[in-house]
């Protein structure tokens, strides 16, 4: 657990006929997804700002049980006749047709399209040349927590001000 999904991304997930994802009964286990009225974040600076889903159209979000949320993905692309090839990719090649795809397993494929979703390691992109730019380093660290009143954490959250954390909070 600790992604959290956006409420334009439910929107999303409904429209696209997947709403049962994000559903509570969906997931029949203790780990399911929890709902997210807001964060609190600090960008490069030592306040902390609320950034919480009551003027957000979209409404609140969902912190997701990330393996229940990608099975179930899973299973719904297959379920549309995507075909799921656990294989790694070897190598890549791009010509007039498209991309062909060479596969750890021997098979060689065929793509009009390419998306990289390796997340951090960007695989494909690095086996077609692509160069990772750097710019300034961006570090999230984050906490989920009650406080015993709201108070004792932020004081006046309504208003939407950034103030320092106490020195009392634990992070």
């Amino acid at each position: 657990m600790g992604e959290t999904l956006p409420g334009a991304a439910i929107r999303l997930l409904k429209r696209l006929g997947l709403g049962e994802v994000i559903e509570p009964q969906a997931a029949s286990h203790a780990s399911a997804h929890c709902p997210v009225g807001g964060l609190l974040v600090a960008w490069n600076d030592p306040t902390l700002v609320a950034n919480d889903t009551l003027d957000d159209p979209y409404g609140q979000g969902l912190r997701l049980d990330r393996p229940f949320f990608d099975a179930f993905l899973r299973r719904a692309a297959e379920a549309a006749d995507a075909c799921l090839w656990p294989a790694d990719i070897a190598g890549l090649e791009r010509g007039a047709a498209g991309w062909s795809i060479w596969l750890d397993d021997g098979a060689v494929v065929g793509a009009r399209w390419l998306i990289d979703a390796t997340g951090r390691r960007a695989r494909l992109s690095r086996l077609i040349g692509a160069r990772r730019r750097r710019s300034s380093p961006l570090v999230a660290i984050y906490r989920t927590g009650w406080p015993e009143r709201n108070g004792d954490l932020i004081p006046n959250l309504t208003e939407r001000d950034s103030v320092p954390v106490p020195e009392s909070a634990t992070i």
